[in-house]
């Protein structure tokens, strides 16, 4: 048994092994193939391909990590009695890439159209996804027509029972609830930060951080406080007012606005000349939390600044 690793952005996949090199999970020989190379299984015998996911900033962590997840597939598969033909691996990937865009994901579903396996191991739910109707999607469409089965480790769950199947329905719901509730609390948290001048993430444009101290925990500067850029300001009240309408003035597009900036000689957030769409369109939709900043007074200069940022 082989695990395949796709790294993002990779054009290729390695394997260490192939899904039929040496032994099966538990080191027993597997079966050979007989006449017309077809390979011979007893029918008692489930064919399980595992599949793991970790994205940048889990591969550090130890609950996720690259070593932890094919190891508990290999547990499983022998305590459950199912024949592991292959780990497909996607490292750098987040949850949050659809399935069959994922190089690993887009080659476990070939997989499973040409029939290769009868369960889908993961070893959390989220591996997968963490939207409910996605994950209910991939069920009812990949796997319930093709009669296989999708077991997850750390929730338990099994599909082959109606119990499994309610579980598999809550669970996703309650990964969907978690992960839209964490990110409403942190754009309030945001928003609360920034109504108080203190910097959360990168400066925005027209903005400059001042103070601050360097936290060696978070390996990043503390403690900042926002106040209005004197040289940039004045272009972010200008992106605002060009998209108008304001004073009887015709509202601009991005582009247009872009165009405009360009014509003025004003330099983009990067540095550059060429002003993107995106970074307009940041600059128009953080704007209203950020009038309340107030101007760099003439005593302070920045101590600690990042790059502004739209």
């Amino acid at each position: 048994m082989g695990v395949r690793h796709h790294k993002a952005g990779a054009g290729s996949c390695g394997a260490v092994g192939g899904p039929f090199s040496e032994g099966d999970h538990l080191g027993r020989p597997l079966p050979q193939a007989g006449e017309g190379g077809m390979i011979d299984m007893p029918l008692t015998v489930r064919r399980a391909i595992g599949y793991v996911r970790v994205s940048t900033d889990e591969q550090a962590a130890q609950g996720h990590s690259l070593a932890l997840q094919p190891e508990r597939i290999r547990q499983w598969c022998a305590l459950r009695e199912l024949h592991l033909v292959d780990i497909v691996v996607d490292e750098g990937v987040s949850a949050g890439v659809q399935l069959h865009k994922r190089p690993g994901g887009k080659e476990l579903m070939h997989r499973l159209r040409t029939g290769e396996a009868d369960v889908v191991v993961v070893f959390r739910l989220d591996r997968l996804f963490r939207n409910a109707q996605h994950g209910l999607n991939f069920v009812r469409d990949e796997l319930d027509g093709r009669g296989v089965n999708l077991h997850s480790i750390t929730e338990l769950v099994d599909t082959t029972t109606p119990t499994g199947r309610l579980m598999l329905t809550m669970l996703w719901a309650v990964a969907e609830y978690e992960r839209d509730t964490i990110r409403e609390r942190t754009r309030s948290t945001m928003e609360g930060l920034r109504q108080q001048g203190r910097v959360y993430g990168t400066t925005p444009y027209g903005c400059v951080a001042v103070g601050g101290r360097w936290d060696e925990a978070l390996g990043r500067v503390v403690g900042q406080h926002l106040y209005r850029d004197p040289k940039t300001w004045p272009h972010r009240e200008l992106i605002v007012q060009l998209r108008g309408p304001h004073d009887g003035a015709e509202q601009l597009s991005l582009q247009g606005i872009s165009t405009e900036l360009e014509a003025r000689g004003i330099p983009a957030p990067a540095g550059g000349r060429r002003w993107q769409k995106h970074s307009i369109s940041r600059v128009i939709n953080t704007h209203g939390g950020l009038k309340h900043i107030q101007p760099l007074p003439a005593e302070h200069e920045p101590a600690v600044s990042e790059a502004a940022q739209p």
